[in-house]
């Protein structure tokens, strides 16, 4: 059962265990919470979208506060997402599913790996065609029907929880941005978790997390032909699946075959989630970003 005077307690804890926010995260919510919300402001919200928000959900924003420290780089404030410009703002709902409508989704859900291999163009028009095409299918809101951001992790990857359907109360992590699709967060038995075991899994992450030696690499990389202008951003962190995940920023367009070798090459330098936090690629090594 999700416990808020605990949790409030254990967040207090983290507080004091991580002053530098080494911690994923934490140098954006600083494991404070925001302020809490109005009951009669939660319910107007409920009534406006027609759904009944899951109980832990619930206790988090009004006993805890309405946003602020949670997983990645926290909790949303309710009706807020992170938006293009990566501060949080309404979210824009022509990009949010319809809430009334079930949740579609059971198991992991993405496109075939094929759809997302481009062919050959004969100019930049026939690419950018191909490109929103590919977008407007694979970010369709219908995807998301009935459910609603409430934390990102960065490169418009986010965890979503489900209010309506089979799967009302979990959460799923929305990785389209990366084209991993999107995928159920599961505990050590794969089962899905609900916001409450993903809240209190996180919480006990960072305990044992500041309670360890954080171990630092540099891993050189053969040089690649990136295909793209700039900076390419890695964020590698545990989020129980034990994933390593490359994103690309925005100052170039997609290459996903060269992703593929990078991710390779990290792979073999036996590179583990749990021994870095973000890292920059620039030219052909990897370094640490403190």
């Amino acid at each position: 059962m999700f416990d808020p005077t605990g949790v409030r307690a254990l967040v207090a804890r983290l507080r004091a265990a991580d002053p530098s926010r080494s911690i994923f995260g934490a140098n954006g919510h600083h494991f404070e919470f925001r302020a809490r919300i109005k009951e009669r402001d939660l319910v107007a919200w409920e009534r406006r979208h027609r759904v009944d928000l899951p109980s832990d959900y619930r206790a988090y924003l009004l006993e805890l506060g309405n946003g602020g420290a949670g997983p990645y780089y926290g909790i949303h404030p309710l009706g807020m997402w992170d938006g293009d410009r990566r501060e949080l703002e309404p979210i824009d709902e022509e990009c949010l599913g319809d809430l009334c409508a079930p949740f579609p989704h059971r198991t992991a859900w993405n496109f075939p790996a094929a759809r997302f291999e481009p062919p050959d163009f004969a100019n930049d028009d026939e690419e950018d065609a191909w490109n929103t095409a590919l977008d407007s299918e694979y970010f369709d809101p219908s995807l998301i029907n009935g459910a609603i951001w409430i934390s990102h992790h960065g490169c418009a990857l986010r965890t979503m929880l489900v209010v309506t359907g089979a799967e009302r109360g979990n959460v799923w992590a929305d990785r389209r941005a990366d084209h991993s699709g999107i995928s159920p967060h599961v505990g050590g038995n794969r089962w899905h978790l609900t916001f409450g075991d993903w809240y209190m899994s996180w919480l006990e992450e960072c305990l044992r997390e500041s309670a360890a030696p954080v171990t630092r690499k540099v891993v050189a990389l053969g040089r690649h032909r990136l295909g793209c202008r700039g900076i390419i951003a890695l964020t590698c962190c545990d989020d129980h699946h034990g994933e390593c995940r490359l994103n690309q920023a925005a100052t170039g367009k997609r290459n996903i075959r060269t992703t593929q070798r990078v991710v390779a090459h990290l792979a073999d330098a036996e590179l583990q989630p749990a021994d870095m936090k973000e890292l920059i690629l620039l030219s052909d090594r990897v370094v640490t970003n403190d």
